[in-house]
């Protein structure tokens, strides 16, 4: 599981998938100070997350808001990825192909852009799915390339 700082940033930027995050049990989050926790189960029903915000109140009835940041597991970014009606090994194989394409300096093979699978993993789905590509630190999207 990737925990580094950069999957972090990368994460938090991906607005689009941390849209789609229902906390369940064994997901892996990053709080506001780069601490990473794991639900260790699923959603409590004192504690509601909505947007990435989580929201609880303890016995005083103060509410307590706490950003949190998804960070997906392989698994997770591959079951995202996957194109409806289209075998696992087929979908790999889409995944590979991407992987020895140019990246957007069209230089660099996007298999040699980033040290883990996650960060792969998820530049792929967000270039998939929602048609963005990350250089410099940042979502881009592909209708606009970054010079």
């Amino acid at each position: 599981m990737d925990k580094s700082l950069q999957y972090i940033e990368m994460c938090e930027k991906a607005v689009e998938i941390q849209k789609t995050w229902t906390p369940s049990k064994g997901d892996w989050y990053a709080l506001p100070n780069k601490k990473i926790e794991i639900c260790l189960e699923d959603e409590n029903p004192r504690t509601l997350t909505k947007n990435c915000l989580e929201i609880s109140s303890d016995n005083s009835n103060v509410v307590n808001l706490t950003k949190r940041t998804w960070l997906p597991r392989q698994d997770q970014l591959i079951e995202l990825s996957k194109l409806p009606g289209i075998r696992f090994s087929r979908n790999t194989l889409i995944f590979l192909e991407w992987a020895n394409r140019k990246g957007p300096d069209d230089i660099t093979p996007n298999k040699h852009r980033f040290d883990t699978l996650e960060k792969a993993r998820l530049s792929y789905l967000m270039e998939f799915k929602f048609r963005k590509t990350w250089y410099n630190n940042t979502w881009y999207s592909m209708d606009n390339k970054p010079a």
